[in-house]
């Protein structure tokens, strides 16, 4: 695992680590589709968005990802949501 994941466990709140870790993943999982859609939406329009939103949270590897305990889920979130404020930079428009 990344070395952030473990730092991560160690503060999480509650007494069961597991429940907690999978409350994570199922925020993370929930980040990410909401990333997804506001990515499709810029790019494709607001049914574009919710069509990319439910095929990517259909898609199996997606779902055992989420009910998974792990560091994957985060990572694809920081992952895209970096690319698309990247993408958002060189497209939007100039500060004034």
């Amino acid at each position: 695992y990344p070395p952030g994941y473990p730092t991560l466990l160690a503060v999480l709140p509650g007494e069961r680590l597991i429940t907690s870790a999978f409350a994570v993943n199922a925020v993370a999982g929930a980040a990410t589709l909401l990333v997804v859609w506001a990515a499709a939406r810029r790019l494709g329009g607001t049914v574009a968005a919710f069509v990319t939103m439910a095929v990517v949270g259909a898609h199996p590897l997606f779902v055992t990802q989420v009910l998974t305990t792990g560091a994957d889920v985060l990572f694809v979130l920081c992952a895209l949501s970096g690319a698309f404020l990247l993408f958002e930079a060189m497209t939007g428009d100039a500060p004034s």
